[in-house]
């Protein structure tokens, strides 16, 4: 998208997706944990509930998305291969998703702890 500005310059215009404290970087690509959450709300078969866990099994970083089903008898393994390829898509980097069923994932009380990094600081 290009934007005129009021002083006759003319510039690209940037999507603002997240607030940069919840941004992590996988692979080179800023990741912001509400573009995830955009796509799981999308699906009317998954809820809010979501972790992000980063590791780094071998030498290349790795994301895993945990969701949750809403109800317990819903075919997850079609969601989960669909969820994944719209985070390849859309911003770029490889997650493995899992999709749990309903009331597997934890609610937490207070502040939401979305994004679990253990990888290994350098």
């Amino acid at each position: 998208m290009h934007a005129e500005m009021k002083s006759g310059f003319s510039m690209d215009a940037v999507d603002i997706y997240g607030r940069s404290e919840g941004m992590f970087i996988l692979r080179g690509v800023n990741v912001f944990p509400i573009q995830i959450e955009e796509f799981i709300l999308h699906n009317p078969v998954l809820t809010g509930h979501y972790p992000v866990f980063l590791s780094r099994p071998h030498r290349m970083d790795a994301m895993e998305v945990h969701a949750r089903a809403r109800l317990a008898d819903t075919d997850i393994h079609d969601h989960a291969d669909a969820l994944a390829i719209l985070i390849k898509n859309r911003v770029g980097v490889t997650a493995r998703v899992i999709i749990n069923s309903s009331g597997s994932i934890e609610r937490s009380m207070g502040k939401v702890k979305r994004v679990i990094d253990t990888r290994p600081k350098p």
